[in-house]
């Protein structure tokens, strides 16, 4: 089985809010992706923890997000809000699903994230005058600022318990993106993380490793 992309990755997916803590790192994808027009960017992220820059490639579509991991050990990650699940490629036509209510994304919407936004006013980021919102959790946990042109995301930084983390689009194509490009590949095989960690302890091999 492959490795699973980075949980950062998993939490600027999830949805247009912070990412719950268990993911293993509080990020923000950005406010006002539910309103942003079908658009494709490179994404490069960094943090504490990885200050080596993760390179994905990002197609998003309403209700629907696909990261397309760079370099040999890339993976497939689509998001599916419509349908409450994320998708992960698992090499060949492998896939495991997951609910995003597990992972703590519910939705686009803001109230479903308890976090505060504001505009703030506008910035030039890369040559494009973006208007700049902040937005901070209830409970003082997770603070962003991100920049935003025409609704489509640019730049944001993102401050929580274990540190900061910036994520940048790069190469913007604003436009038209193939629907086709988040359903999976005909005669995909479909395996739930459910059913994947009951066959992990249901093997003699493990069970010794299990409380």
């Amino acid at each position: 089985m492959r490795p699973i992309l980075p949980m950062v990755v998993v939490g600027v997916l999830a949805a247009a809010g912070p990412a719950a803590a268990q993911l293993g790192t509080d990020v923000t994808s950005l406010p006002g992706l539910d309103k942003a027009p079908p658009f494709e960017a490179d994404v490069a992220i960094t943090s504490q923890t990885m200050p080596k820059p993760t390179a994905y490639h990002i197609s998003y579509m309403g209700q629907k997000i696909r990261f397309d991991g760079q370099g040999a050990e890339g993976q497939t990650f689509i998001t599916r809000m419509d349908q409450g699940m994320v998708y992960l490629s698992q090499g060949g036509n492998q896939w495991m699903k997951m609910s995003l209510a597990a992972m703590g994304g519910v939705g686009l919407s803001q109230g479903s994230f308890r976090h505060t936004m504001r505009k703030v006013g506008q910035a030039t980021v890369d040559g494009k005058l973006c208007d700049v919102y902040e937005s901070r959790s209830d409970d003082g946990s997770t603070s962003s600022t991100n920049y935003l042109y025409h609704d489509v995301p640019v730049r944001s930084y993102v401050r929580g318990p274990q540190g900061a983390t910036t994520v940048e689009y790069r190469n913007l194509r604003i436009g038209s993106v193939s629907a086709s490009l988040f359903e999976l590949p005909a005669g995909a095989q479909v395996t739930s993380m459910e059913e994947m960690m009951q066959g992990l302890m249901g093997n003699p091999s493990l069970k010794g490793l299990t409380p």
